[in-house]
This record gives structure tokens, sequence and C-alpha cells, in this order.
């Protein structure tokens, strides 16, 4: 069994963040390229308390989410607004 944990990300580590999301962009079926999400997305949403990194058991970064209700879904038609959506 695989342990892991988040932490908010941080400025610091905006370029191995932006490393896995390229390789990520690389997946089967990810909606993600080599323009998005990029440096100015990850700065963002650091600012806005919203990022955070998922680190394994050996405090390496295997993932991120973005977390909170910064308004990035608004437009789409779900009955609940005030819910937090994670990507």
């Amino acid at each position: 069994m695989s342990n892991f944990s988040f932490h908010m990300a941080s400025k610091e580590m905006l370029s191995d963040m932006l490393r896995l999301c390229r390789r990520a962009a690389l997946a089967p079926g990810s909606h993600w390229n080599e323009e998005y999400p990029n440096e100015d997305i990850l700065r963002w949403d650091i600012n806005h308390c919203a990022l955070y990194q998922i680190l394994g058991s050996d405090d390496q970064l295997i993932g991120l989410i973005s977390i909170g209700q910064i308004g990035e879904l608004d437009m789409l038609p779900w009955p609940d607004l005030s819910s937090s959506a994670a990507e």
C-alpha cells in the first residue's frame, strides 16, 4: 500500500510542478497539452491558495490538485455553484 499526502503548493516548486503537468499531458486521453496548464495558471492557483501538491511516501511529487471556490467553473449549469470544483 502506498501512502501519500497533500501539501499546499509553493512557488519554489513551480518548475517541478510544470514538469509534472507536461508529463501528464502525454497520458492517453489527457486534455492537457504544451500550453495548458502553464506557469501563469499554476501561479494564479498558488496565489489563490487553491493548488496542492500530492507527495508520495518518499516526498516525491506525484500529483497536483486544484481545489477552491475560485469561480473557474461558474459558467457551467450545475445546480449548486457554491460547491468547490476539483480537477
